[in-house]
């Protein structure tokens, strides 16, 4: 999970963690997954009737990495909307637009 925060990090020009703490994005991070896998079920491998469990820094990403990109940009546009709402808004709206294709979901 550390390497799906620090592709956030990538976008958000905070590599030096300054603007953004570890646990706030990973919350976001663990909102994605949660919000994927309702969506998204099939995600879940077999593990359908499995609750969602929240992951910790040091967990390994459960999704194939192909995805790991989205949930990157949903992290940007969650810390882009918490930073500023009115001055970012539309990146923050093309990020979560991003991962919400890239994540496959229908429209």
């Amino acid at each position: 999970m550390q390497s799906v925060v620090d592709l956030a990090r990538l976008d958000l020009n905070d590599a030096d963690k300054v603007r953004n703490l570890d646990a706030d994005m990973l919350m976001y991070a663990n909102d994605a997954l949660s919000r994927a896998y309702a969506i998204r079920p099939d995600l879940k491998w077999g593990n359908f009737g499995a609750p969602f469990v929240e992951l910790a820094l040091t967990d390994p990403f459960p999704l194939d990495l192909e995805y790991r990109k989205a949930v990157a940009d949903f992290i940007v546009a969650c810390c882009e909307t918490h930073d500023d709402a009115f001055a970012v808004e539309q990146r923050a709206i093309q990020a979560m637009k991003i991962f919400m294709n890239d994540m496959g979901f229908p429209r």
